[in-house]
């Protein structure tokens, strides 16, 4: 279902400019596009509703939060971890 939910509203079922404007508006703002739809654009040269640069610098935050909550995870489940054993 996951997989299912990221690859539409990633615009890799159906296309994000077929969505309406108060959609793509608020698709801007998450990572989906990032993953299907913004590569395709960049590649094509096709200026779209999401210029480039700021795309890029929203995808970035995306990135900066994934890999702090990551790490988060990573040294909390660190600290929780008790090896016993071989």
């Amino acid at each position: 279902m996951l997989r299912m939910m990221t690859l539409f509203l990633g615009g890799a079922m159906i296309p994000l400019n077929f969505f309406p404007t108060w959609a793509q508006t608020i698709l801007e703002y998450t990572p989906f596009p990032f993953l299907v739809s913004l590569p395709c654009q960049i590649y094509l040269g096709l200026p779209q509703s999401i210029e480039t640069l700021p795309a890029l610098a929203i995808a970035g935050f995306w990135i900066l939060l994934s890999w702090s909550i990551a790490k988060l995870i990573w040294i909390r489940g660190l600290r929780a971890y008790s090896g016993v054993g071989i």
